[in-house]
């Protein structure tokens, strides 16, 4: 077989396109390079997968530190904490109350809480829409976010998709209105 390899790097992840003369030839190139590869690193414990979505077809997956509640607990007031405390003590999706509003000046914990959720509750997968205009008017890239189906290592869809934790960022003007 003879096989035409593309190689992209872009922002720490290298993508790899390969064109064979045959299908079988195809499949055996990536297989040989697939082999030839480092493993990808294991996910630690203060980090945690995030899908962002933008204007591309699909989710851009990012590896991003996110520390324990324990660790930034003491950060937040009294008033935040009992609430929070109950959130990170969830281990399954709820039944009701899905939607959680955080609300605050820039610089209060917002985002660094929501890393903590998300390290929390590996039981689902973070999403953060980067196009709120587009997430709230386009129906069709809100149902891709809200029903795509992770996929593992192989390509493979997770049995039963994943409940999502889907982070919209500075909404608060499309919601009030």
């Amino acid at each position: 077989w003879a096989a035409q390899i593309e190689v992209r790097d872009r922002g720490g992840s290298t993508y790899l396109s390969v064109v064979a003369s045959t299908g079988a030839g195809a499949v055996e190139v990536l297989e040989v390079l697939k082999a030839a590869l480092p493993a990808p690193p294991e996910l630690s414990d203060d980090a945690v997968d995030f899908r962002f979505w933008g204007q591309h077809s699909g989710p851009k997956t990012r590896q991003l530190l996110a520390p324990s509640w324990a660790e930034i607990r003491s950060n937040y007031a009294r008033s935040v904490q009992g609430p929070a405390d109950t959130l990170m003590a969830m281990t399954e999706w709820p039944t009701s109350g899905k939607l959680i509003l955080l609300e605050g000046p820039p610089g209060t914990g917002k985002t660094t809480f929501l890393r903590a959720l998300a390290r929390q509750w590996r039981f689902a997968t973070s999403h953060v829409v980067l196009d709120v205009f587009r997430f709230f008017s386009d129906l069709q890239f809100m149902q891709a976010i809200v029903t795509y189906e992770d996929a593992n290592d192989d390509g493979d869809e997770v049995p039963g998709g994943t409940p999502r934790m889907i982070v919209v960022e500075d909404a608060a003007q499309l919601i009030g209105a």
